[in-house]
């Protein structure tokens, strides 16, 4: 049982069409038919009934199914150990997630995996963070999210599409000034006395910025380039900022930004790792969604 057979099935499980698996795992739809007889060949049994609308799998398949990615991984872990590689990945993020959580990620998985040699790639966008995951660059993206309190992603459709992703933690956003901003002596803020004051955010990629826009329109928003620059001017007086509280912790803990009481909950913010679809779950990514996770309520 190669596990190149095993990999192109569970593209077959996935997408239920020959056409649209080959697509995913970048094969020939002939080479991923080969695959998929010699795979019941080898079994002797028939894995799939195909039918025009698309592949079902037969009880055998079904089985087969929930034990494949366990198998693969077993393989890889194996093979490793036998040509005594070790193995390297890619994980890409934005400057503030790369800043404020991928530290501990790298922590967690040197204490899992000491074997795993990590590359890390900070980027300027979520789209920058999404585009180099789907094309194969990197092989995950953790990149902070955000929707209106029970609906949909805000950037949802815009340049999430052919990724899956895994949601690790809450992440609290919070309304920061400079000790010297005339908020910084307030409580019980509204939003309503907000409005008059300038808000800095990111630019209009950034989900932060578009979520804040959409559930919080009555607000003045200074547009900058990116949230780090919004998170400099904040400390600098010139401008409050509307961040997720990992972003300004240190700042916070050098009294250089001070928290202003608002209430920001309709507006959810996440961190989410994504990868491509399609893609073995081996033990290489299963320890980096741990890792991420672990990170990721560390900072919440």
């Amino acid at each position: 049982m190669e596990p190149r057979h095993l990999r192109s099935f569970l593209a077959v499980v996935q997408h239920r069409t020959v056409t649209d698996a080959a697509i995913a795992v970048r094969l020939a739809p002939s080479s991923l038919s080969a695959h998929i007889r010699a795979l019941e060949a080898g079994l002797g049994v028939s894995l799939f009934i195909r039918g025009p609308a698309g592949m079902t799998l037969t009880g055998a398949g079904s089985r087969l199914a929930a034990r494949a990615p366990g198998l693969l991984a077993d393989w890889e872990t194996a093979r490793r150990e036998v040509v005594e590689e070790r193995r390297r990945m890619r994980i890409v993020g934005t400057e503030h997630v790369v800043a404020s959580q991928f530290p501990q990620l790298l922590e967690e998985l040197r204490r899992r995996r000491p074997d795993l040699e990590v590359d890390v790639g900070s980027l300027p966008t979520r789209g920058d963070v999404l585009d180099q995951v789907r094309t194969g660059c990197a092989d995950a993206g953790m990149i902070l999210d955000v929707r209106q309190t029970g609906g949909d992603w805000v950037l949802a459709g815009v340049d999430d599409q052919q990724l899956e992703f895994a949601e690790l933690a809450g992440a609290a956003m919070v309304l920061a000034v400079a000790p010297s901003h005339p908020l910084a002596a307030t409580s019980g803020l509204s939003l309503a006395e907000l409005a008059g004051h300038r808000v800095a955010i990111g630019p209009k990629v950034c989900a932060v910025h578009v979520g804040i826009e959409r559930v919080f329109p009555q607000l003045s928003l200074e547009r900058l380039p990116s949230l780090v620059i919004a998170r400099s001017w904040a400390v600098h007086g010139l401008a409050a900022v509307m961040l997720p509280k990992f972003a300004v912790a240190s700042e916070f803990a050098a009294g250089t930004l001070v928290p202003v009481p608002v209430d920001t909950r309709p507006l959810d913010a996440w961190l989410r790792v994504a990868w491509r679809p399609g893609a073995a779950m081996t033990a290489d990514l299963r320890d980096v969604l741990y890792a991420a996770g672990a990170a990721a309520t560390a900072a919440a």
